[in-house]
């Protein structure tokens, strides 16, 4: 269950301020702001700059970070938008799930998940039978985004995997809240039509949440796509809905009665 159309429209709609968006900030010379689609910008701060690199987009919503030779490991760090209906124990079992296809060659059997940082970052790590080196598997789910990554390769004391650990978890939103807020309302106008019986419920979670606050068509307007006018912003937000609304339509009824009855629960996600 994705927003394919409203990614699409989303990309129309910023445009104009995801070009040349590698932006080094005068605090922290190591800190890079790129844009993401349907997440708005990411802050990232490199603990060694030497370490890492910004890669093309690859099957994700923006550029991927990488592990350069000089860290000695291969990485890759990636960021997708997150589904708020998607639980943290879905998450889990999917890790634990990728992780299967390595326990043939790996010294642990019994794999258990890691924690680490606020917000968290939750992992696996593998150690090969016959060489000893190390692949780490992981996710942070927060605010309007998905980070996944992947390491590879000798790291007998972990430090390079904690080295990749700082990078994700100095991952900031910088839009966070607007895009939170307009995934929300588009997700309630959705299931206030298509699943009337859920509408109690939904209103009373929504009313409650400070994102149905969050003045997200302001952001659009003056900040995304500020060369667009304001009426052209209006028209493709509303775009932007109808057709979200025309796609969920499309699902089995069973599959909208679900996603609505879980509105309450996707409100509170994004408040992680």
């Amino acid at each position: 269950m994705h927003r394919f159309i409203a990614f699409t429209l989303l990309w129309f709609l910023c445009s104009a301020a995801a070009a040349g968006q590698e932006v080094a900030t005068g605090s922290t010379p190591n800190s890079t702001v790129h844009f993401y689609h349907d997440v708005g910008h990411i802050k990232w701060t490199l603990p060694n700059a030497d370490d890492f690199m910004f890669g093309v987009p690859h099957f994700t919503v923006g550029p991927r970070v990488l592990c350069t030779r000089k860290i000695g490991v291969e990485c890759e760090i990636e960021v997708s938008a997150r589904q708020l209906w998607t639980s943290i124990e879905d998450r889990r079992r999917d890790l634990l799930n990728n992780v299967g296809a390595y326990l043939p060659d790996a010294v642990e059997q019994s794999p258990k998940i890691q924690k680490v940082g606020s917000p968290s970052v939750e992992y696996v790590v593998l150690t090969h039978k016959k060489d000893g080196g190390k692949i780490a598997l992981g996710f942070a789910a927060h605010g309007p985004y998905v980070i996944r990554f992947r390491l590879v390769g000798r790291d007998p004391e972990g430090q390079k995997l904690s080295e990749v650990l700082a990078v994700i978890q100095s991952a900031e939103a910088l839009n966070r809240n607007e895009f939170l807020a307009f995934k929300l309302a588009d997700g309630k106008a959705a299931c206030d039509k298509l699943s009337p019986e859920s509408k109690s419920a939904n209103d009373a979670a929504y009313a409650n949440s400070a994102y149905s606050h969050v003045d997200y068509r302001s952001y659009f307007v003056n900040e995304a796509a500020p060369a667009r006018g304001q009426a052209e912003v209006e028209a493709n937000l509303a775009k932007v809905r109808q057709q979200y609304i025309e796609q969920i339509a499309e699902w089995p009824k069973e599959s909208i009665l679900s996603f609505c009855q879980s509105f309450p629960a996707q409100v509170e996600n994004a408040e992680q």
